[in-house]
């Protein structure tokens, strides 16, 4: 147990500072640039744990390993019951009630701090907001109300949304917390990213995102959150101890939440596309883009291998993980008289006459 709270806090520690390195993709503070040698200079640490973006996705990212490590218990909880529905069934709904009560903090939490983020976002990187929620045009005002787009089309090359199903009133409730409130459009915001970026970058920068991909991507980890909350409440009533619904007996809910525990992945998948294709066309928003980052002297050739290999110890370490994961899901867990019966104590009368015999 102690090992695996360590492994735990390390690996929050360890996600600190790669959400601050992002951050600071994000968010770039804490830094001067030294043109003599024309690189960035850190120059205040504690700025980049002082980053607002960091503290938006840290909370966030620690939520989501709540729901995939509770999404996981209840999915092989769920496996094990149909594999074997008699066996261990008191163990198992305890496992599923368990990852069920996490499952909703994790909800909870993502939720909040997926809202306080996306009411940053407007301001620090409003071009990707605007893809998020499909805006070509400016939409409500400091008296009117703005539609959110349920599902929407957008022109890639014309960069205009040629179909939406609009709901009225709900992007204002959603990015303001009112019935009333704008927001920009990307045909807008291009407008003042060149006004403000042309000196310095050129007037051939592009600064549309792939607003398609965004769009759905944004929609698979919003939708997936409700999907988590109601799966929960769904796992809970059914465990609780004077529920008359025996799960085991209905094989298709056992196989939603067997499959559900795919979801997370999905939904955090779909969450990195948001923020890093939201951040095109900078590697170090504002300050450093794309096509100044790629470096002279690595070859095609070089990138292909490096990628290749990385993808096949990756492929393998993900191999072995599921391997060893299925295996321990198969062998099922241990009870406690069985433990202890193989637990022989050196000092009894049974281990004294096996002693003596021997």
């Amino acid at each position: 147990m102690a090992f695996i709270w360590i492994t735990t806090i390390g690996s929050a520690f360890s996600s600190l500072w790669i959400l601050a390195a992002n951050s600071f993709m994000q968010n770039p503070i804490g830094f001067k640039v030294d043109h003599k040698f024309d690189r960035a200079v850190l120059v205040d640490f504690p700025a980049l744990l002082q980053n607002h973006q960091l503290w938006l996705e840290f909370p966030h990212v620690i939520f989501g390993t709540f729901l995939a490590g509770s999404f996981v218990v209840m999915g092989v909880s769920a496996w094990s019951l149909l594999r074997k529905p008699t066996h261990e069934l008191d163990f198992f709904k305890k496992s599923i009630k368990i990852a069920a009560i996490v499952a909703l903090v994790g909800t909870a939490g993502i939720g909040l701090t997926g809202d306080r983020h996306s009411l940053y976002l407007q301001d620090d990187q409003p071009m990707k907001f605007a893809a998020t929620e499909g805006l070509d045009k400016n939409v409500g005002g400091k008296n009117e109300s703005a539609p959110w787009s349920v599902v929407a089309y957008t022109n890639p090359k014309t960069h205009e949304v040629e179909w939406s199903l609009d709901v009225p009133y709900v992007l204002s409730i959603l990015a303001h917390h009112s019935l009333v409130g704008g927001s920009q459009g990307w045909t807008e915001i291009n407008k003042e990213l060149h006004e403000k970026y042309d000196l310095k970058f050129g007037k051939d920068m592009n600064y549309y995102l792939p607003n398609n991909t965004i769009y759905y991507a944004f929609r698979i980890m919003a939708m997936s959150a409700g999907a988590f909350g109601l799966l929960s409440v769904v796992a809970l009533w059914a465990v609780r101890k004077k529920s008359k619904l025996d799960i085991t007996k209905y094989k298709w809910a056992l196989w939603i939440f067997g499959l559900a525990m795919y979801l997370p992945f999905v939904a955090i998948t779909a969450g990195w596309l948001v923020t890093e294709l939201g951040r095109a066309p900078w590697v170090v928003y504002g300050v450093l883009t794309i096509a100044d980052a790629v470096s002279p002297n690595v070859s095609f050739a070089s990138l292909l291998t490096s990628n290749i290999l990385y993808f096949l110890t990756f492929a393998v370490l993900g191999g072995l993980m599921v391997m060893l994961s299925r295996r321990v899901m198969i062998a099922g867990p241990d009870s406690e008289e069985r433990v202890a019966e193989e637990l022989v104590d050196p000092f009894s009368a049974k281990a004294f006459e096996a002693g003596k015999e021997a």
